[in-house]
């Protein structure tokens, strides 16, 4: 009985403590995703460009479960490199159902024209959308015909692709200029 009491107390005192303390002023928050406009995507990316996925696949390199996916290139906003471009992502799943979900990481499917806002090259060889799925959009059109950016993520988002696309060129041309003058 006393072996049993010993763990008991422990126990009780722990909560106490817990519910004695006062609570915390900031709510508890997952995840530290920092919105970004248009100027935002274009000052972090290193390339900015549109294009259809031709292939996805996901495979274990090194220990580590990556995508690696196939672009054709068929306009560059922002940086070089051929038009056929290869990205690697962290994370996938695997033919198995095993992986990696990297959470806010956009999902390419095979046929999709996207708009994207690419990172520098990690040590690892990856390559991922500036602010996760801030910097994935879909290239879609309306009933009308109308072409669309759309932003599948948390948060869905649709824009006039001509406008939007105004708003990019603008972010570019201003973060080029700030970059001249230095």
């Amino acid at each position: 009985m006393k072996r049993a009491l010993v763990p008991l107390l422990a126990g009780l005192l722990l909560q106490t403590w817990f519910l004695s303390r006062p609570a915390l002023d900031t709510p508890l928050q997952a995840g530290t995703s920092v919105p970004m406009e248009w100027t935002g995507l274009a000052d972090r990316c290193e390339h900015a460009l549109e294009g259809r996925v031709k292939s996805v696949r996901v495979q274990r390199v090194a220990g580590a479960v990556e995508t690696e996916v196939t672009l054709q290139v068929f306009r560059r906003h922002q940086g070089t490199g051929p038009a056929q471009q290869l990205i690697r992502i962290p994370g996938g799943q695997l033919a198995d159902g095993s992986g990696l979900l990297v959470p806010g990481m956009p999902r390419f499917i095979e046929g999709e024209e996207l708009l994207l806002f690419l990172s520098p090259e990690s040590s690892r060889g990856w390559r991922v959308p500036v602010g996760l799925d801030q910097g994935f959009w879909k290239l879609t059109r309306d009933g009308a015909g109308r072409r669309l950016l759309e932003r599948p993520g948390s948060k869905r988002i649709r824009e006039d692709y001509e406008e939007a696309m105004l708003k990019v060129t603008q972010a570019l041309t201003a973060r080029r200029i700030r970059e001249s003058g230095r």
